[in-house]
């Protein structure tokens, strides 16, 4: 089976998306499937062909960058899905095409590849756009929202099938009429995350010896939602100087949330850089709580896919989310940690607290949580799900031609 994969991410980036469409990549090429890539060009990377590990080939067109302006942002979004198009319209025919979004522009070249290749797509929507942006205040003009809402439709409608990775955001597609919708849930690998890592070199390097660290680690932008964590930060100092908040990561809203901690003069946060994948799961060994947050005005029922990756380290989980996120479903039923209200200070200083005075309850929280991702979200597990699925799509379309 020959597969073209479209995502915006992809190593040498570290964002968790492009750790999950190299997986995929992988899991697809061992099992003797011919892979190629279309990825946009990040800053430093050289455009064109490269062949990757597993005989997959990466094309690099266009070009992202987090430190551009929104409105140029999403200018880059339509040329990387106009690039991904004119770049793959060259390829032998694909079997079956995959795409991974954001951004929702690369629904436009599934539609373009599908129709030129005469071969069916899956559209991995991992974050339902625009409603996200609609609800973060970040998309405003009424023209470009409906404009986005047709893409996404669009994009749903001519896709053999949509791929969402919680059951909160299936039923909202299907409650839209959306009927193709398969749940596949964000995988992580439990063989190289685990409770027995490492972190000393973190502790050391970065004054950890000694500390009760919540970690935070990935995108700083405004779904995150980040000022609840220096808030919180703000009460927890006034109780303990035990505790420190661990920020490591990028995006556009890591100036603000700097700023802001400096504004606040907080000596118990520590910014750091995002960190190598290889090192990720060390970072996770040096943290006591592992911390996920979106702001309160995310309606959609996003689950971050760093929840998976602190639970496969035996860490509890402290999640200050709203209350359609399927990521308080997720935490409940794996007895994985703490679920407080976002944008709620108070209750996630309390929730940081409580992990903090009963070491007992965070251990066996954490011991819980890597229980949970063994059973149902290892990466073996799920990868054979969807590479099934992406078997079963591409059978079912050549068997009606």
């Amino acid at each position: 089976m020959r597969v073209l994969l479209l995502s915006a991410d992809f190593p040498p980036d570290i964002r968790s998306s492009a750790l999950l469409m190299a997986s995929l990549a992988e899991a697809l090429a061992e099992g003797g499937h011919q892979v190629s890539v279309v990825t946009a060009n990040k800053d430093g990377l050289q455009p064109g062909h490269q062949q990757w590990r597993s005989g997959i080939d990466v094309y690099r067109v266009g070009r992202l960058s987090v430190k551009r302006s929104p409105i140029r942002r999403g200018l880059d979004q339509f040329a990387l899905a106009a690039r991904a198009v004119t770049v793959s319209s060259q390829f032998t025919r694909p079997d079956v095409i995959y795409a991974y979004s954001p951004p929702l522009t690369l629904g436009l070249s599934c539609i373009a590849l599908s129709g030129r290749f005469r071969c069916p797509y899956v559209f991995n929507a991992q974050d339902l756009y625009p409603q996200a942006l609609v609800d973060l205040g970040v998309l405003k003009n009424p023209a470009l929202i409906w404009l986005f809402r047709f893409i996404e439709r669009q994009s749903y409608l001519h896709a053999s099938r949509v791929v969402v990775h919680s059951p909160g955001n299936a039923r909202l597609l299907l409650s839209r009429g959306i009927q193709n919708v398969d749940v596949v849930e964000n995988w992580v690998d439990v063989q190289e995350i685990h409770p027995g890592r490492d972190g000393r070199w973190y502790a050391e390097e970065w004054g950890l010896t000694g500390k009760f660290v919540v970690l935070f680690a990935g995108v700083i932008g405004y779904a995150q939602g980040l000022e609840v964590v220096l808030e919180a930060a703000r009460i927890v100092a006034s109780e303990t100087d035990d505790v420190l908040f661990l920020i490591v990561g990028d995006g556009s809203r890591s100036n603000h949330i700097k700023a802001m901690a400096r504004e606040m003069q907080l000596t118990n946060v520590l910014f750091r850089p995002l960190q190598p994948p290889e090192k990720y799961p060390d970072l996770l060994a040096a943290a006591n709580v592992g911390l996920v947050t979106l702001h309160p005005s995310v309606r959609t029922p996003v689950v971050p896919s760093k929840v998976a990756s602190i639970m496969a380290a035996g860490k509890p989980v402290i999640a200050a989310v709203p209350d359609q996120s399927d990521t308080r479903d997720l935490v409940e039923a794996a007895k994985c940690g703490l679920v407080v209200s976002a944008g709620d200070p108070q209750s996630l200083a309390k929730a940081v607290l409580t992990l903090y005075q009963q070491p007992s309850l965070a251990s066996k929280m954490g011991a819980a949580g890597r229980r949970y991702a063994e059973e149902h979200l290892a990466k073996s597990v799920v990868l054979d799900h969807l590479v099934r699925l992406l078997e079963e799509t591409a059978r079912g379309v050549r068997g009606t031609q």
